[in-house]
């Protein structure tokens, strides 16, 4: 049995590489529970990420080239027919670029690999993908662009917005602009970011009245406005949207926690609206709900999400490590060698192993071995 999590994620990658096509790419999945058809962008991103990691942690030729050939597919005409933004899903009736959250990983993965590898290609390719998407600094957020180019305004929903951010941040040590738009952004989270008194993040975007007729001039004023007035009738949510955002409180947790490795000396940290979302994340009662979710640990990574939160948060150990420990006995198959245990898309939880990328190698006792 693998004795760290450094061992599982090698382990993981090594089976994972029997998925990889010969043009570089790993099989689709469909988008978790929401059952989307998707393209092979967003699985290959992932393994994409998992092999760099493997790579500097071995010295693997064999993940270098894996590595390799998965962002070359990442950088194809195949996946950029417009050499805008990324072909992501097939679904009818919804855009193909999947919103900004389509795009997030495969620029994360390019910019990594750039790092990794030392490619300016891949890290050209991925800051062209960014700069696609136009960012409006009266309001610090980006647009959705369609893989034709065209713009369909901005995206009101706040993970997509924030995860975004935080792919990009690699970046930022390499063009001044993306740092500087990414710093603007970060600066703005407590006005953008809504939080319930127990510290739950809510879903949409936080705009207040105020500020919409502050921007009232500025060409966003109605795409502001009308997510302002979607924000307020679901101010009390029902319990499914509650549900929802409770699910997706790790991926908050996880956006903020990169984009605060990659600008720590703001002082929007200080904030206490991220201090109470960080809090939340180390109570019982969140505790209770994650498990309890048909999207928590078996469909999700929250587990990784939580742990890597509370790394970089300075959350105490224990803590970081029953999230770890949790998420590998409910979700990872140790005879298989694979995060899909039990999982509506085991493809998609599969390459989410990725995630062990940002944590500290942690020991891992024999007895969350699954039967």
């Amino acid at each position: 049995m693998p004795a760290s999590l450094y061992d599982i994620l090698v382990d993981a990658v090594e089976v994972g590489l029997e998925r990889q096509r010969s043009d570089g790419s790993f099989p689709p999945a469909h988008n978790g529970l929401y059952k989307e058809e998707s393209t092979r962008v967003r699985t290959t991103a992932n393994w994409a990420l998992a092999s760099l990691r493997a790579f500097e942690l071995t010295e693997n030729e064999r993940y270098r080239c894996a590595a390799a050939d998965a962002l070359d597919y990442l950088a194809s005409d195949e996946v950029r027919p417009s050499r805008r933004t990324f072909l992501c899903r097939l679904t009818p009736e919804k855009d193909l670029c999947n919103g900004l959250l389509g795009q997030a990983t495969p620029i994360l993965a390019l910019a990594r690999g750039g790092q990794v590898l030392e490619s300016d290609e891949y890290l050209e390719i991925a800051a062209d993908v960014y700069h696609h998407h136009s960012f409006d600094p009266s309001v610090a957020l980006w647009d959705k662009i369609e893989v034709t180019g065209e713009n369909l305004g901005i995206d009101r929903t706040f993970n997509h917005q924030l995860i975004f951010a935080a792919s990009a941040s690699p970046l930022a040590e390499h063009y001044e602009s993306v740092a500087d738009e990414l710093e603007q952004f970060v600066r703005k989270l407590p006005v953008r970011m809504g939080v319930y008194r127990d510290g739950l993040v809510k879903h949409h975007l936080c705009t207040g009245l105020s500020e919409t007729r502050l921007l009232s001039q500025t060409k966003s004023y109605w795409k502001l406005a009308l997510g302002y007035l979607l924000y307020k009738r679901h101010h009390y949510p029902a319990n499914s949207i509650r549900s929802k955002e409770v699910g997706y409180h790790s991926v908050n947790l996880f956006g903020l926690s990169i984009l605060k490795r990659n600008f720590p000396n703001l002082d929007v940290w200080n904030h206490q609206k991220i201090i109470d979302a960080v809090n939340y994340s180390t109570t019982e009662s969140y505790r209770e709900q994650i498990l309890e979710l048909d999207r928590g640990l078996v469909n999700t990574p929250s587990g990784f999400h939580n742990a890597v939160c509370h790394t970089v948060f300075d959350i105490d150990d224990d803590r970081r490590d029953w999230w770890v420990r949790e998420q590998l006995r409910r979700a990872y198959d140790f005879e298989q060698q694979e995060l899909n245990r039990n999982a509506a898309d085991p493809e998609l939880q599969a390459s989410n192993i990725y995630l062990i990328s940002f944590l500290p190698d942690v020991t891992i006792p024999d007895s969350i071995r699954n039967d």
